[in-house]
């Protein structure tokens, strides 16, 4: 009768896909593949199954490369029955499979934390996606495509590149923290060379479930998540908007106006608490050394979800019908 009743909760609700975010650790490696264009044509130049990767930093943020550009992403949890225990999940589109991995056999004394991979990222996030035109120009007909032997010279890289490809940027991030996954240099490693590496092992892969209904008390949980979340997306979007006006600096005042302009009208528009001073204002020098306390305020509030998603996994555990 009991199992009946709880099966209630997401009998008529659909199957999706989905990640265990219970079981991801910050630096864990999600790849991934999707049926765009650009995932097949990866995929085939690649002779791989998977043509994406993102860096854990922790549950419930990524850190990785796309068309918006290098960013921290927020996850939003769901609560999905699977095999009889309910599970804190990431819902995948149909399309989509993800595969997430661990390195292995890291130093004891190396401990990969949310703060310390912020910390060795933080440089790298919020430039714009590289130009694919140049991504083309790392491809080669050889054993299958392979990426090209760019030139390493660090002043060419960061001319041809704003940022960097998803694959580039997790090894660039390891190195921060002070682990080489390669021998090779960052810009010759592809989402391939992730997946097949001998220093990575699988832990687990999207699966099917379904969504459950849920009481007050976990809607409560959720909604505090989310609160949470919202501020963080807030420091993130400043720190955004404070890089990018670092990179207006060498343009003319007009351009960098403009740029205030539109922020602060999206910044009005959402509800967000700051504003950009025009470019020639005496303010604007103190606006840019914010950049080191949005940092903060990024890690303490994430920090906070990491809390509060604990407190969520020990209220989970009342959905379950495999008892």
């Amino acid at each position: 009768m009991t199992f009946r009743r709880k099966t209630q909760n997401f009998r008529n609700r659909e199957i999706n896909k989905y990640i265990d975010l219970r079981f991801l650790n910050p630096g864990d490696i999600f790849l991934s593949r999707s049926r765009s264009l650009i995932s097949l044509l990866i995929r085939f130049s690649t002779f791989s199954s998977v043509s994406h990767a993102a860096l854990v930093v922790s549950p419930l943020i990524l850190f990785e490369s796309t068309g918006e550009g290098v960013e921290y992403v927020i996850i939003s949890p769901k609560i999905v029955m699977h095999k009889g225990n309910a599970k804190i999940a990431f819902q995948l589109s149909k399309e989509d499979n993800y595969f997430v991995f661990r390195v292995k056999k890291i130093n004891e004394k190396i401990s990969i934390t949310t703060k310390k991979i912020i910390d060795a990222t933080y440089t790298l996030a919020f430039y714009n996606y590289p130009d694919v035109s140049e991504f083309f120009k790392t491809l080669r007909f050889g054993i299958g495509f392979v990426y090209s032997k760019l030139p390493i010279s660090k002043k060419k890289y960061l001319h041809l590149y704003d940022g960097c490809f998803c694959s580039w940027l997790v090894v660039d991030s390891y190195k921060k923290l002070g682990i080489q996954l390669f021998k090779k240099e960052s810009n010759q490693i592809t989402p391939a060379q992730l997946l097949r590496s001998r220093k990575t092992k699988r832990i687990q892969k999207s699966f099917e479930a379904k969504e459950i209904k849920i009481d007050d008390v976990t809607k409560n949980i959720i909604n505090n998540i989310h609160e949470k979340m919202k501020i963080i997306s807030n420091e993130l979007f400043k720190a955004k908007i404070i890089t990018k006006i670092n990179k207006f600096q060498f343009r003319s005042s007009y351009f960098g106006d403009k740029f205030a302009e539109r922020i602060n009208s999206i910044s009005e528009k959402e509800g967000w608490d700051f504003s950009v001073p025009l470019f020639n204002d005496t303010q604007m020098e103190q606006f840019l050394f914010q950049q080191e306390n949005v940092k903060c305020a990024i890690i303490r509030y994430s920090d906070s979800i990491e809390n509060i998603f604990n407190e969520l996994l020990a209220d989970i555990k009342k959905y379950n019908t495999n008892i």
